[in-house]
């Protein structure tokens, strides 16, 4: 038994100073280190992510595992999060992202070719600050059908938004406060975009709203005050006639 216990203390060790390392690289080499050991080590993923399987999602939700070892400190300091495809112990598939909020140093999020992400949770990367300052464009994969309420609330390093093909619903104050955006690329599949999803991204000038889109709420895109021009492709629902305060306090300067 206590052989066994030094065996799992020394192998908790030589992954602690992998950790260590991987911060330490370049961030393109960070993303081969990561690729490598994804594929290889299931201990390496499981140090490093939680795993909750949802019987509705039919897949994991994935969060940072700040419990195991050097967990804090490594997330502290992380500046990459590489998605896994699948949980290497039982090859289910990661459908879903959650708890990666307020990693202040979070600047890049790398989604495999496979991906089955569909779900982006609730305050998922709430006041990430620097997400997107060194490579500006947020790319979500085209597996993504939902962002949640909050989700890159506070993301103002964001300077791009190319938001999937497949994405149908953006919650509430998804996008609040992301300034820098300049442009808006909206999935032609769109049904839904809630309560103040863009409210304050004051650096927005122009928006084509699908025809795909059923739900405006109330002041989606509020005190966007770069917004120069606003094209409708159909008829929109205002909920509960509050989407009519969309736009309130913009000022178009054409």
């Amino acid at each position: 038994m206590i052989s066994g216990l030094y065996f799992l203390m020394r192998k908790s060790a030589w992954l602690l100073a992998l950790l260590m390392l991987a911060t330490a690289l370049p961030v393109r080499a960070q993303s081969e280190f990561y690729d490598e050991f994804y594929e290889d080590d299931s201990d390496y993923q499981e140090l490093l992510l939680k795993f909750e399987y949802s019987n509705d999602l039919n897949g994991y939700i994935v969060s940072p595992n700040k419990s195991g070892v050097g967990g804090d400190q490594y997330w502290d300091e992380a500046n990459l999060l590489y998605v896994p495809s699948i949980r290497l112990l039982d090859g289910k598939p990661v459908v879903a992202l959650s708890g990666f909020g307020s990693l202040k140093r979070l600047f890049e999020i790398l989604f495999p070719e496979d991906c089955h992400v569909k779900y982006i949770c609730d305050n998922c990367f709430q006041y990430c600050t620097e997400l997107g300052l060194n490579y500006e464009v947020l790319n979500l994969p085209e597996s993504v059908e939902t962002i949640g309420d909050y989700a890159f609330y506070g993301c103002s390093g964001l300077k791009e938004l190319t938001l999937p093909p497949n994405l149908n619903y953006i919650g509430h104050y998804a996008f609040y406060g992301c300034s820098s955006p300049t442009e808006l690329t909206l999935s032609p599949n769109l049904n839904y975009i809630g309560e103040s999803a863009f409210q304050g991204c004051s650096g927005l000038r122009s928006i084509v709203l699908p025809k795909s889109l059923k739900v405006l709420r109330e002041k989606a895109f509020q005190n966007c005050t770069a917004l120069e021009s606003v094209v409708f492709e159909d008829s929109i629902n205002f909920y509960n006639d509050y989407g009519y305060y969309a736009f309130e306090w913009n000022v178009f300067a054409g």
